[in-house]
């Protein structure tokens, strides 16, 4: 559509200026002519021989028509310069109208180009941005990491200086009796172990219903008393409370639940067979201890087997830690 008003445009420009070299090659003609047709003209029409002299008497007013030619030719010349004038006009219109596109174009293209610039440096800033970020959150992840390495260290250092010291503090674990027999170490859970199954588990197994934290207080001073020269040992107790401190560290620490599970199989590891059966029937009579060790499933060594009633009485499932004991305690909830 563009290019067809072009080249109308062109057209019409051509036409004009054609007719104005048609219009001037006329009047250069007729001018350089005009000579030969007023001969003819003066000695065939106008003056008819014989030529006397009256007859070119009558050429004066000829003569002034030749001044009149003479201003026809000026208003000609006149209206030449201000058709040219106007040609003029036109040429700097379209050399105007030509600038004007230019200039519209050269905005559009520094527009065009302002716009892209533009793209360009967001899309930078944006990559800038993202890039930066990355790196902020890898330095936060690397932080973070050091954090928690940091965390896990000091954690681990904790846990296995504080079980250290419960491999350290049953070596300072001593009974002495009237005969001056030392019992030390972990001796001393093998002779409770056997006189706490003689004096609870064979002497009440049918009848759990009258033990009571009473009853167990009364056994655990009988035995200490007859090994430890007529004094109770409660000393066995701050040893086993150290197993209560084990298990809170690793619930408490910021490690995860794979983790914990490793550690808390380290501390039910780490006791004997013997330290956990005494722990089972003296626990009881020590609140503390025995509320502590809810949940820690400590129990690993032994079954539920003549000792049935004694767990239902001062325990729950969550002290245990085999799958006898919760079958035991999940058929305890079955309807008869």
């Amino acid at each position: 559509m563009q290019i067809n008003s072009d080249k109308k445009t062109r057209l019409i420009k051509f036409l004009k200026k054609s007719f104005f070299c048609l219009v001037i090659f006329i009047i250069l003609f007729i001018w350089f002519k005009f000579p030969i047709f007023f001969k003819y003209w003066l000695f065939n029409v106008i003056i008819e021989p014989p030529f006397t002299p009256e007859a070119f008497t009558g050429l004066g007013p000829i003569g002034d028509i030749f001044g009149g030619l003479t201003a026809l030719l000026t208003s000609l010349t006149l209206i030449i310069v201000m058709y040219s004038a106007y040609l003029q006009r036109e040429a700097n219109k379209d050399a105007r109208e030509a600038m004007a596109e230019q200039l519209q174009q050269a905005k559009e293209a520094t527009k065009n180009q302002l716009r892209q610039a533009k793209e360009a440096t967001e899309e930078q800033l944006k990559q800038a941005k993202e890039s930066t970020k990355q790196q902020l959150d890898l330095a936060q992840s690397t932080h973070e990491a050091q954090i928690q390495e940091t965390k896990n260290s000091f954690f681990t250092n904790q846990f296995y200086s504080l079980l250290n010291y419960k491999n350290e503090r049953i070596k300072t674990l001593m009974l002495r009796d009237a005969n001056n027999k030392i019992i030390s170490g972990y001796e001393i859970f093998t002779i409770l172990k056997m006189e706490l199954i003689t004096n609870l588990c064979i002497k009440y197994k049918e009848n759990w219903d009258q033990v009571t934290k009473k009853v167990i207080t009364d056994v655990f001073k009988d035995i200490t008393k007859r090994h430890n020269n007529g004094h109770t040992y409660y000393e066995i107790f701050t040893y086993f409370e150290i197993y209560s401190s084990l298990f809170e560290l690793v619930e408490t620490a910021d490690i995860d639940e794979e983790q914990k599970y490793f550690f808390w199989t380290l501390i039910r590891q780490s006791t004997t067979p013997s330290e956990q059966i005494t722990l089972f029937y003296l626990a009881p009579m020590w609140d503390r201890l025995h509320v502590s060790l809810e949940g820690s499933k400590i129990f690993i060594s032994f079954g539920p087997r003549n000792v049935e009633g004694f767990a239902l009485n001062f325990y729950k499932k969550g002290h245990f830690y085999t799958q006898q004991w919760y079958d035991f305690y999940d058929n305890q909830k079955k309807p008869a």
